[in-house]
């Protein structure tokens, strides 16, 4: 597993839909609906809700900037017990008091997915002007059953997917055909100079189960959330590994097509790391101590 606080990104091609199937489960328009439970799922609760216009996965990491007053609350709140916190902001009679816990759903044109993910605040820092700078882990997904409150801030009653390890053939095929895409794209992004994929990454993919492959590969390419939150709220594995290979297929195949038309002007290899108007923004690797020093993070949204 990789060092916690290191997150990586694909910067993916602007390719059309991918035919992932259908676009995410639209649901939470004006927050007042409930929703039929998953079909494989634990433990139920009742969680805090903070929407990102960003999708989140499992054993992803997650550095934020905490600024508006209610979310200065809730976190405050969650942190409850640890040093450096505002006096005064510490809700103590909410059940997630001192947890650190707390879910993220991706926002869409009409609400907010019904499937999320649990994040755990691993590190924070508290600044002089009130911000509060927190890194954090995915651990599980959700599915959201119902809206028990929906201000100051979101609390849904949700169910945990039971997570399910796929053992077959079939899978592993699927999963060594993702990991040699993957490596395809790594070897040609190298070439036009387009992303820049850290050994640790690439030594990693072997050491994934399927099932988990399928979650940790999606989360790769932000550039692509409504086909992220696809694979995301997807429960069987074999179906999101299908998803994920689809997608780097595609990506391989645009980056071997622009390699060729190069190739055939003589055009020389491009430096690692630069920049093309045809791929999104090169790899990002995001450290926690950057994130509690005060560096690019993600800040309040809903």
């Amino acid at each position: 597993m990789m060092a916690a606080g290191t997150s990586f990104r694909v910067p993916s091609p602007r390719l059309p839909a991918c035919g992932l199937g259908p676009r995410p489960s639209r649901t939470l328009r004006r927050y007042g609906r409930s929703f039929p439970s998953p079909t494989r799922a634990t433990r139920r609760e009742s969680l805090p809700i903070f929407p990102l216009r960003k999708v989140t996965f499992p054993e992803t990491a997650l550095p934020l900037q905490i600024f508006e007053a209610r979310y200065r609350v809730l976190f405050s709140t969650l942190l409850a017990g640890a040093d450096g916190l505002e006096e005064g902001l510490i809700s103590e009679d909410k059940p997630w008091v001192g947890t650190r816990r707390f879910g993220t759903t991706f926002v869409l044109e009409d609400g907010i997915s019904s499937v999320g993910t649990l994040l755990e605040i691993t590190r924070h820092r508290r600044l002089d002007d009130g911000r509060i700078l927190i890194s954090t882990k995915g651990r599980q997904r959700f599915k959201i059953l119902k809206v028990v409150q929906q201000q100051p801030v979101i609390v849904c009653e949700v169910e945990y997917f039971a997570e399910e390890e796929v053992n077959s053939d079939a899978a592993a095929s699927a999963a060594k055909d993702v990991v040699d895409l993957f490596k395809s794209m790594s070897e040609l992004g190298g070439k036009l100079g387009t992303i820049r994929i850290p050994d640790e990454l690439l030594l990693k993919l072997c050491t994934l189960s399927p099932a988990s492959l399928s979650l940790w590969v999606a989360s790769l390419f932000p550039a692509f959330p409504d086909q992220q939150q696809i694979v995301l709220q997807q429960e069987d594995a074999m179906v999101r590994l299908n998803m994920v290979r689809d997608l780097l297929s595609q990506v391989v195949k645009f980056y071997q097509a622009e390699w060729a038309v190069r190739s055939a002007f003589g055009a020389p290899e491009g430096r690692a790391g630069s920049r093309s108007g045809l791929v999104g923004p090169q790899w990002d690797v995001e450290e926690e101590d950057d994130a509690l020093g005060g560096g690019d993070s993600s800040s309040d949204e809903d």
